[in-house]
């Protein structure tokens, strides 16, 4: 109740609701108007109408900002596609192919290899040697410590002295003239012993491979 005081400053009693709210008649409004009204209040206090915040790689994206596109794909036409692959760059291996190599088995560089090519394969240490063994022996020249050449015709191989001072051995003898080399021949060079091993022979050559 709401008190107010009378000019005799005597309190008044004023009821605060009529009548009809205190006994609970008071008279409510229809169905259709209250759940116009309920849905109001719901709209009002649910946040629908604050603006969303789209979450992309861990960071907050501002509202109406579309998230950064992935570099990896690119859109064309409304599709998204995978990035071309790279294009891989193709060898010719029988431009020069191998024919047989040169393998370390004693001295600096033991247990490596170098291919050797149809023709004259200059046997050194320097980069203008076809078989380079640059693997730490000083005493192999730099450049054209022995040959060993290829004869793809008569599908043999040769050995001979290069122009350099050190001397070659095959199988404890001094190359000193052009010699067959067969297959798994030791060759010394220095402090560097290899043994020769052929792809090519009785068994394989390319000729008969490819048809030449």
């Amino acid at each position: 109740m709401a008190k107010k005081r009378g000019p005799d400053g005597v309190p008044i009693d004023i009821p605060s609701s009529t009548p009809e709210e205190q006994t609970g008649d008071a008279p409510t409004a229809p169905p259709q108007q209250r759940s116009s009204l309920l849905a109001d209040r719901r709209s009002l206090f649910s946040g629908a109408d604050k603006p969303t915040r789209a979450i992309t790689g861990g960071k907050r994206a501002r509202s109406g900002t579309a998230p950064p596109a992935d570099p990896a794909t690119r859109v064309a036409g409304g599709l998204v596609s995978a990035p071309e692959p790279a294009e891989v760059e193709t060898v010719d291996g029988m431009a020069d192919p191998v024919v047989g190599w040169l393998v370390v088995i004693d001295g600096p560089g033991k247990g490596c290899a170098v291919r050797l090519g149809n023709g004259q394969n200059s046997i050194g240490r320097g980069e203008g040697s076809r078989a380079r063994l640059d693997f730490g022996d000083n005493l192999i020249s730099r450049n054209d410590h022995a040959m060993l050449t290829y004869d793809p015709r008569g599908n043999r191989f040769f050995i001979q002295q290069g122009s350099g001072v050190n001397l070659a051995y095959l199988d404890g003898q001094p190359v000193l003239t052009p010699t067959p080399l067969p297959n798994g021949s030791r060759i010394v060079l220095g402090a560097t012993t290899l043994r020769f091993v052929a792809l090519c022979g009785e068994e394989f050559t390319w000729q008969a491979e490819t048809g030449a």
